[in-house]
């Protein structure tokens, strides 16, 4: 097949992959993109996974001007036409006749520019945490405003994802910098420090322009057959994670931002645009746009083919106002080419929520924000660009997007009919481990083949809503076990060892200060006092004693407070339940009556092996992965596991006291039957019954979190009364 055929049938296609949190380095999440692209394209079946590239072979290709500059990486053997027979994939870059009919992978990298703005504007989790609060209640918020997973989901960042990094300080400071400050502190940064986005949209515009232009280059100086060949413009998929779907959201709906609005010399009354940053250049941008303007401009090569000036004035026809200086903001030049946007594990819902004085032009669906303010600075695009938003159910940064999609101006920049968000808006079941699951999505094999197929390739056959893709076989039941079972039994384990040193060294050998710091460390591991409360009530709510000169109780300054073990243990059967309202809520929206005393009326979830797709796409309706249960069915045999063991640690010290007959046991001079049994009979029973006390607490807070129910506008929670499930 000749690559002339080939062309005609599939423009250039770029893939721009978008990192998301963390300290990414130039194309470590795009190698993995490109192993599953040569694989669903190879049709592979076998076990083993493409995993030869590095991502240095890819920036080989892709760095430009000594690490200033961006350009794409091409490997021969994966198609843009499924059809095309461009090679085996061996990691040979493409070359000759192969060169343009294979994707194009472009690494959009900007860890870089939150690496920088943490180090001046960034802070500690636990005071952003606290201020988030703060500013999701009146006056800052309007009432009725927050879904019921919003004030759960900052509390339990307090209550068990800090007192986790308690512990993680003492283990490593530099990795509890890079968690914390690194990780978690870039969604922070880039919700509250408004010029961290600017930034980082105009690197997003700026990037794709490059890649527009170097295109263009390529073609003129080297896959352009003859002087009349047209110039065919390249199409861009934008896939993205994590926090990097919401830069590529703000960038997408940006790029339809009139110009007057993107250059700053219009203000608005939403006052969340024009984006702060976003007129500020990166350093290498004049220098890039100069070598672009002088490789256009060269002589192309070939005899017959037009020259460098015929090229420019090509271009700059059909993009009217170019020129050759460095621009003052991106001219957008591929802004019409996007086809497809690609979400993975995002959190678009959640900084419409959280974040929602950044969203105020967008159009939010509420009666106090003004309606005003998503109007006047849209320019009216053309609805080509297809977004499909795909997440697991354990991945607690993603899931649906309902507050994103009823924005209007979303329905104006995204290709939004009702009957598709069905196949559109997807959350599947596929990664077992909570918080691990969102990371997995690179490791997919399916998952890739489906975009490829159904998104890329354009088949539209219901890919992400298939049974056999939704719903992996086992994953519900391990998700369970992980989340209300192996947790608590680390837990277990490691409070009973801790008290089984401690107490049956103290009956053997008798006091030593080990023995008790291992206790003390066992019971300090679930409670501890609570000095700092009492101290806060003593000094009254301004941090400043009260006149009355009152001081707080004995029972204030010692009230225990639930510890690391406590916090994680609930906060893993919290967050489950957290994940399941993302899941099946929809119209959460608080009525004012009595009804508050109730969850939100759900809408009915449905059994993926059943379901009926045509009814969905008529009522416009995504679709609800049901929540089977098996928490009762399945905590009884594991509690019966627990007085089981009991039993036998019981009949076991029973018998090693038998065999040493009344004697006193001697470890120093080596251990026999009688002391096994007897010292293990011991320790089995503490431990069991330390499993069944977390057992017990596990319980509860699934009770708990089960029947809670919002109360008043500032969105508390209650416990409702009764079981039902």
């Amino acid at each position: 097949m000749d690559a002339s055929n080939s062309s005609q049938r599939s423009p250039r296609h770029y893939i721009i992959v978008v990192h998301g949190i963390g300290e990414q380095r130039h194309n470590e999440t795009t190698v993995e993109v490109v192993h599953r692209f040569a694989e669903a394209r190879s049709g592979a079946t076998h076990p083993v996974r493409l995993e030869g590239l590095m991502p240095a072979d890819l920036s080989s290709q892709s760095i430009r001007r000594s690490g200033g500059g961006q350009g794409w990486a091409e490997f021969r053997g994966i198609p843009v036409d499924r059809q095309d027979d461009t090679g085996i994939f061996d990691g040979t870059r493409a070359s000759g006749t192969t060169s343009g009919r294979n994707f194009r992978f472009v690494d959009l990298r900007w860890a870089d520019i939150l690496q920088e703005h943490a180090k001046a504007f960034s802070s500690p989790p636990e005071k952003w945490a606290k201020s988030r609060v703060q500013r999701l209640s009146p006056p800052f918020t309007p009432t009725n405003w927050l879904p019921i997973w919003a004030m759960p989901l900052l509390q339990e960042i307090n209550d068990s994802v800090l007192p986790a990094r308690m512990l993680l300080k003492k283990i490593s400071h530099a990795l509890d910098d890079l968690v914390f400050n690194g990780i978690i502190g870039d969604v922070h940064l880039y919700g509250d420090y408004v010029r961290t986005r600017g930034q980082a949209v105009r690197r997003f515009h700026w990037m794709l322009d490059e890649i527009f232009l170097r295109d263009y280059v390529q073609w003129c100086r080297f896959e352009r057959k003859t002087a009349e060949e047209p110039y065919v413009p390249p199409v861009f998929t934008v896939l993205a994670h994590s926090l990097g779907t919401v830069l590529s959201f703000d960038a997408l709906v940006y790029a339809f931002a009139n110009p007057a609005i993107r250059s700053g010399s219009t203000r608005h009354g939403g006052t969340s645009i024009p984006f702060p940053g976003y007129t500020e250049r990166d350093p290498d941008e004049e220098a890039v746009w100069r070598s672009l303007m002088h490789e256009i401009l060269e002589k192309s090569r070939g005899a017959g083919l037009p020259d460098g000036n015929h090229d420019w004035s090509v271009l700059a026809e059909v993009y009217p106002g170019l020129k050759s200086d460095t621009p003052t903001i991106p001219p957008l030049l591929w802004r019409a080419q996007v086809r497809h946007f690609v979400s993975l594990g995002s959190p678009m819902d959640k900084f419409h929520v959280l974040w929602h004085h950044n969203y105020r032009h967008m159009g939010l669906m509420h009666t106090d924000f003004e309606q005003s303010w998503a109007e006047g600075w849209l320019e009216e695009p053309v609805q080509e660009i297809l977004h499909y938003n795909l997440c697991d159910e354990q991945d607690p940064v993603g899931h649906h997007l309902d507050t994103t999609s009823e924005c209007q101006n979303y329905r104006k920049v995204f290709r939004y009919e009702q009957d598709q968000i069905v196949y559109r808006d997807v959350v599947f079941r596929r990664y077992p481990i909570p918080g691990a699951a969102h990371v997995q999505y690179w490791k997919d094999r399916e998952l890739f083949k489906g975009l490829l197929y159904e998104v890329i390739d354009g088949h539209h056959c219901g890919w992400f809503v298939n049974e056999r893709f939704v719903q992996a076989p086992g994953v519900y039941d391990t998700a369970l076990v992980w989340a209300y079972f192996r947790i608590p039994l680390f837990a277990a384990v490691l409070t009973g060892a801790l008290l089984s040193y401690g107490w049956i060294s103290l009956k053997v050998k008798g006091f030593a200060l080990a023995y008790v710091a291992a206790i003390a460390g066992a019971i300090l591991l679930w409670v501890v006092p609570n000095l700092r409360r009492g101290y806060a009530k003593e000094l009254g709510p301004d941090g400043e004693s009260p006149d009355h000169g009152v001081r707080s109780s004995w029972f204030d300054r010692w009230k225990p407070r639930a510890s690391l073990l406590a916090n994680i243990v609930r906060g893993i059967v919290a967050w489950r339940r957290i994940l399941i309202w993302l899941n099946e809520l929809r119209d959460y929206r608080v009525e004012r009556t009595w009804k508050t005393l109730w969850l939100p009326k759900r809408i009915p979830t449905a059994d993926y092996g059943a379901y009926d797709i045509a009814a969905a796409r008529q009522s416009g309706q995504r679709l609800f992965l049901k929540t089977d249960g098996g928490f009762w069915r399945t905590v009884w045999w594991r509690v019966g596991g627990g007085v089981g063991t009991f039993a036998l640690a019981a009949i076991a010290s029973c018998a090693g006291s038998r065999l040493l007959d009344g004697r006193s046991p001697t470890p120093e001079q080596g251990w026999d039957l009688g002391e096994l049994l007897q010292f293990g009979g011991w320790a089995g029973m503490t431990i069991s019954l330390c499993y069944l006390a977390t057992m017990g607490y596990v319980g509860f807070w699934f009770y708990y979190m089960k029947h809670l129910a919002p109360l008043d506008d500032s969105q508390t929670l209650i416990p409702r009364q009764g079981f039902g499930r």
